[in-house]
């Protein structure tokens, strides 16, 4: 991550225009964004997005009856994220901007 970061961030210093290899840089760093966003929330609120990656797609579709839900785990994860999102992220925030060396990236994907 650390190194499309910073080839990216030269390519586009450096390119006149977009170019093939700018553009294919600039995907790789959105692919890997994406991975890296995944893995970096997991820890603190994997919980509550694996719930609702399971509901969403059932509420989307009508399919409320097929919703069963643990309401002794989901009240968990709830005063979890009650109690913990705020630290969350701030840690969040720390781990991204050490991760980043590029600036606009950091702050792109703390948004």
């Amino acid at each position: 991550m650390y190194m499309c970061c910073i080839r990216c961030a030269c390519f586009q210093e450096r390119a006149s225009e977009d170019t093939k290899e700018v553009e294919c840089f600039q995907q790789l760093l959105r692919d890997r964004t994406e991975e890296f966003i995944d893995e970096a929330l997991a820890p603190y609120f994997g919980g509550i997005i694996s719930f609702v990656k399971e509901v969403d797609p059932l509420l989307e579709s009508g399919q409320t009856d097929d919703i069963k839900v643990d309401k002794d785990h989901l009240m968990k994860l709830v005063r979890g994220f009650t109690a913990n999102w705020k630290s969350s992220i701030d840690a969040l925030n720390r781990q991204v901007m050490a991760d980043f060396v590029n600036f606009k990236n950091g702050t792109a994907i703390l948004q």
